[in-house]
């Protein structure tokens, strides 16, 4: 593999682990302006969609024979 594709790789490997700073941010906006009964929906609404999104990969993932 190309130095630039380990590159990007490494890249995307970091956006996704700061991805987790967004969801922080939101839940604690979301409980500032919204409430803790909003923000605990919200969040379970993403882990939903998120666990929905993961079977699909799973699903759909090409199989080695």
């Amino acid at each position: 593999m190309g130095k630039r594709y380990k590159m990007f790789v490494e890249i995307l490997r970091k956006v996704f682990h700061l991805s987790g700073l967004v969801v922080l941010v939101g839940y604690t906006f979301l409980l500032n302006y919204f409430g803790a009964r909003v923000a605990i929906l919200v969040l379970t609404g993403l882990l939903l969609l998120l666990l929905e999104i993961e079977r699909i990969r799973l699903d759909h993932k090409p199989r080695i024979a």
